[in-house]
């Protein structure tokens, strides 16, 4: 196979594909698009905070825990940044440990991606956002933005995985589902992952449960830059991942700065031309600065109508448009027989 078929074919693999779990009380194993026809989006009002319960069958498997062809790709691409970036002291080996001054830290895979989508409760914020979703599911069939996103799935994934994972047509009739069953297929690429070390209170998994964060990748590499601005890794006054950092500091140390924390990760879209600034992913054209003095004071972060929602998912899919086109360009300096075996290693065949 030629290049670049092959890279075009594993930068539409979609690590959701693998993505598999076990029910708890009879260790049924279910997968993430089987379950996905199976939840009743209609009906997440009734569900409690999320739209899925993670203690229930009906969840969705997470392929940052559970998608063993994520890790394959993880491993090749990172491993192949920390030659070309020569990092001392550094190591990556076939467990996906990272070795930093002769310590394990244990890498885990943490999606961007969070649009809210699954966000629904009777308290702040659950509420305001499952009535914003809520507006957006009512009026979305008409959406430039519907109509897109359909066509780029249909034209760039295989007519096998259409086969595996579309809606069946009776499911087809809810044009939310439809497209949330869309954008889950591309958010689900390499594009929509990074990496943080793992462990009990990582900031992989605070930054999602943090009422200064809320999941947005933005805020966190907001958090991210001042830890390297201020080469202070524990003051949370200042910011509010700090003290998580401080546990995870000697990791982001190993980059020297902020800057090349970026270039590593292929986030050069998430911040201004000379690394200063983190872009806002509620600015009009997704290039505005966070407004930084007033993020602190408040915990109403989060999009605050549909218009609002739409400029935020618009400009997290053109950030994850511009990452993919990044990796895919790392991708082309490799050569054809290593391609070739990820390739096989993800098995899309």
């Amino acid at each position: 196979m030629e290049k670049e078929e092959l890279i075009k074919k594993i930068m539409n693999c979609c690590f959701a594909d693998d993505a598999l779990r076990y029910y708890r009380k009879n260790k049924i194993e279910y997968k993430f698009w089987d379950n996905f026809k199976e939840i009743e989006i209609k009906n997440w009002k009734e569900n409690g905070l999320k739209i899925y319960d993670t203690d229930k069958y009906e969840s969705l498997p997470d392929p940052d825990a559970t998608s063993k062809k994520l890790y394959k790709m993880h491993r090749f691409l990172w491993d192949k940044q920390s030659k070309e970036f020569k990092i001392p002291e550094v190591s990556l080996n076939k467990d996906y440990e990272l070795e930093i001054n002769k310590k394990d830290i244990c890498l885990g895979s943490d999606s961007i991606m969070s649009i809210y989508w699954h966000w629904a409760g009777k308290q702040y914020p659950y509420k305001n956002m499952q009535e914003i979703i809520d507006y957006v599911n009512s009026n979305i069939e008409n959406t430039a933005e519907y109509r897109d996103l359909c066509k780029e799935i249909d034209e760039n994934f295989s007519d096998a995985a259409n086969l595996r994972h579309k809606p069946d047509k009776e499911q087809a009739t809810d044009i939310f589902k439809n497209f949330i069953w869309c954008y889950l297929q591309k958010a689900n690429t390499i594009g929509g992952f990074v990496l943080f070390p793992r462990h009990p209170s990582s900031i992989n998994s605070m930054r999602g449960c943090n009422s200064k964060i809320r999941d947005r990748f933005d805020l966190t590499l907001e958090c991210i830059r001042r830890a390297y601005q201020e080469n202070i890794f524990d003051n949370e006054e200042i910011n509010p991942l700090l003290g998580i950092s401080s546990e995870d500091k000697e990791f982001f140390r190993m980059f020297g700065s902020f800057e090349n924390y970026i270039r590593f990760f292929c986030l050069d879209d998430w911040v201004n031309e000379n690394y200063t600034t983190v872009n806002d992913l509620l600015s009009e054209d997704g290039k505005g600065p966070l407004p930084t003095k007033e993020w602190l004071a408040t915990d109403n972060i989060l999009p605050k109508t549909d218009k609002q929602w739409w400029t935020f998912y618009e400009n997290i899919m053109n950030r994850l448009d511009v990452r993919n086109k990044q990796i895919a360009k790392l991708l082309s300096d490799c050569s054809n027989e290593d391609l070739q075996g990820l390739y096989n290693d993800l098995k899309l065949d």
